[in-house]
């Protein structure tokens, strides 16, 4: 389950891109993290997206969005 924390962190990198031919895009990003590379810390901007059509009942070519079954889903995206 995705924790509360987690979604109010990323409900603000939440973009809606618009594509030509009317698809549309949920864009997340950039989550800062710190990235080890040979002992020394450098900074990577991580971005993930999703397709509006996987997110069936969103009104992405509104503008709306739920933040918290795009995290959800991200994270899934991600780690699955």
């Amino acid at each position: 389950m995705v924790s509360q924390k987690v979604i109010s962190l990323l409900e603000d990198k939440i973009n809606v891109v618009q594509k030509e031919g009317g698809e549309s895009l949920y864009l997340v990003g950039p989550i800062t993290l710190p990235v080890n590379l040979e002992g020394e810390t450098k900074t990577f901007k991580w971005y993930s997206w999703l397709n509006c059509e996987t997110m069936a009942g969103e009104f992405c070519s509104q503008g709306k969005m739920d933040a918290e079954k795009i995290n959800k889903k991200i994270i899934f995206k991600q780690f699955s």
